[in-house]
């Protein structure tokens, strides 16, 4: 395995039995915005044993951070593409409203979610990562606003989710394939 695949996974495993046995501690709060960069820099490192070349991966992770981040930006500012919502300072500083590690997180699920596509036609593959990421959120989103990652303001029709916020990250995720 790998030296930050360890890191990650003794990181996921701590924070697994403090939320599951106990409840995590404010002074741990901290703790959401480091799993985030983690998780990200996991994904990348296993992406470059994938693909061989360290510059690459990182570059293309940069690029998809930092056009999510202004996606993000966006979504909080006009409501578009996701709904309307914002950001609790629970995944930690907050840059223009928007969590920097935000990015990270954006990197996290785009590059798994390309990393489980199969297919070999860009186009198809485009649509599956697309998939893919809707399928995380899908999970990931109804928990982060239960613990007050963020906040959606008009509701929706999946846990108080609008669906355009999964047809925008399907979108978003095919795009960046």
């Amino acid at each position: 395995m790998y030296r930050v695949s360890w890191v990650f996974l003794g990181w996921y495993l701590v924070g697994l039995i403090l939320m599951v046995s106990f409840e995590v501690p404010a002074w741990l709060q901290f703790a959401n915005g480091i799993f985030l960069v983690l998780y990200a820099c996991c994904v990348i490192e296993i992406g470059r044993n994938i693909y061989g070349a360290w510059v690459g991966v990182i570059k293309r992770a940069a690029i998809v951070g930092v056009l999510t981040f202004t996606v993000e930006w966006i979504g909080i500012t006009t409501g578009f593409p996701f709904g309307a919502y914002d950001y609790y300072p629970t995944l930690g500083f907050l840059v223009a409203g928007v969590p920097l590690t935000i990015a990270f997180a954006w990197v996290g699920v785009f590059l798994n979610s390309l990393f489980l596509s199969t297919q070999q036609s860009k186009w198809k593959r485009a649509v599956e990562t697309g998939i893919w990421i809707v399928l995380l959120d899908l999970i990931l989103d109804p928990v982060a606003a239960e613990r007050k990652f963020w906040v959606w303001y008009d509701g929706g029709g999946f846990y108080g989710i609008p669906f355009e916020n999964f047809v925008s990250w399907g979108m978003i995720g095919a795009g960046l394939s």
